[in-house]
C-alpha cells in the first residue's frame, strides 16, 4: 500500500529471508520492465513462474561458496587493473571519477566470469556496449525529464514528451543496438562451445590451483579438459548444463534474457553500489 518500501534495517532483511514463503515476487508479470531485453531473466520473474526455478538451479552453482572461489582470481586480477588505475590516477593530482571507472571495473568481471571474455575496458580498450549503454542513460534521464524539464507524472505525459522531442526514437535506437550487442556476444560462446564439440570445459579459463576437490573426469564423461580444474562461466552453464530436476536446458530466448539481466543490470547495480561504499568511506575518516 503507498508504492514501495526500502528495507535497510538487517533484522527486517533477516526476516525477509528467512520466510521466502511470506515474501514473494508475485508482481514482475505484469511490469512493463518485462517488455524489455531482460525479459524472464533471473531477477524479472517472479517466485511462482517455473522458468524462475528452473533458471535458479542451472545457476545456483555459479553462486555457491565453491562458484566464488573458482571466480576468485579473475576478480582478484581485475582488481589489480582496477588499483593501477587508481594509482596513476591519483598520481595526476586531480580528482578521480569513481563511477566511470567501476562500470569498467565490473563489466570487466562480468565478461570474464559470464562469458569467459576480457574486454579489457578498463585499460582503455574501446568498448561499443558501455558506449551504448551510457547513452541509453542519459537518454533515459531526458525522457525523464521533459520538455523544458518538465514532462508530468503520469507515463502518457512522459511519452508525448518523448515523442514531440524525439527522445523516445533515441531511447528505442540505443535498445535495439544494446540488444543486438548482447545477441552477437550470445552466438559468439554458442559457436566456440559448438566448434568444440559441445564440451564445457575446452577452451575456457584455467582455475586457480586445482586441488583434489576437482570435477571428477568419470562424472565429466572422461572429458580431458576436467582434469584440469578448469572453470565454467556463466554462458557454458547455461548452454550445456541441465535442469537437475526436469533434466532441460535452459531455451536459448531465456539465456538471452539473463545475459541481458548480468550486462545491464549486474555491472551498473554492483559499480553503483561500490561507488556509494567508497563514498561513505571518504565521509567517514574514522572508518576508512
Amino acid at each position: 500500500v503507498g508504492g514501495p518500501r526500502v528495507l535497510a534495517d538487517p533484522e527486517l532483511l533477516g526476516e525477509l529471508f528467512q520466510r521466502p514463503d511470506v515474501f514473494q515476487k508475485r508482481l514482475f508479470k505484469h511490469s512493463a520492465i518485462r517488455q524489455g531485453l531482460g525479459g524472464q531473466g533471473l531477477f524479472t520473474t517472479d517466485d511462482d513462474e517455473p522458468i524462475h526455478d528452473q533458471a535458479a538451479r542451472v545457476l545456483l552453482p555459479a553462486f555457491s561458496m565453491r562458484g566464488m572461489q573458482e571466480y576468485f582470481e579473475m576478480i582478484k586480477e581485475t582488481t589489480a587493473v582496477l588499483q593501477q588505475q587508481f594509482i596513476e590516477q591519483g598520481a595526476a593530482g586531480a580528482a578521480v571519477d569513481l563511477h566511470p571507472l567501476l562500470s569498467r571495473y565490473t563489466f570487466d568481471i562480468i565478461g570474464k566470469v559470464g562469458f569467459g571474455r576480457d574486454f579489457s575496458s578498463l585499460t582503455g580498450r574501446p568498448c561499443s556496449f558501455l558506449d551504448r549503454f551510457q547513452e541509453f542513460s542519459e537518454s533515459s534521464l531526458r525522457l525523464q525529464q521533459g520538455i523544458g524539464g518538465f514532462s508530468g507524472a503520469f507515463k502518457t505525459s512522459k511519452a508525448v514528451a518523448g515523442l514531440v522531442t524525439g527522445e523516445l526514437a533515441t531511447s528505442k535506437r540505443i535498445v535495439s543496438q544494446i540488444e543486438a550487442e548482447v545477441k552477437a556476444v550470445i552466438a559468439d560462446k554458442k559457436s566456440l562451445l559448438a566448434g568444440e564439440g559441445g564440451c564445457p570445459f575446452k577452451g575456457a579459463a584455467p582455475a586457480p590451483a586445482p586441488s583434489e576437490a576437482e570435477i571428477d573426469p568419470a562424472a565429466a564423461g572422461g572429458c580431458p579438459f576436467a582434469k584440469k580444474g578448469i572453470v565454467k562461466d556463466m554462458a557454458t552453464r547455461m548452454f550445456t548444463d541441465p535442469d537437475p530436476e526436469t533434466g532441460e536446458l535452459l531455451p536459448d530466448g531465456n539465456i538471452l534474457n539473463q545475459v541481458a539481466t548480468f550486462l545491464i543490470a549486474g555491472h551498473d547495480s554492483t559499480s553503483t553500489a561500490i561507488t556509494m561504499l567508497l563514498y561513505h568511506v571518504a565521509l567517514n575518516p574514522d572508518v576508512e
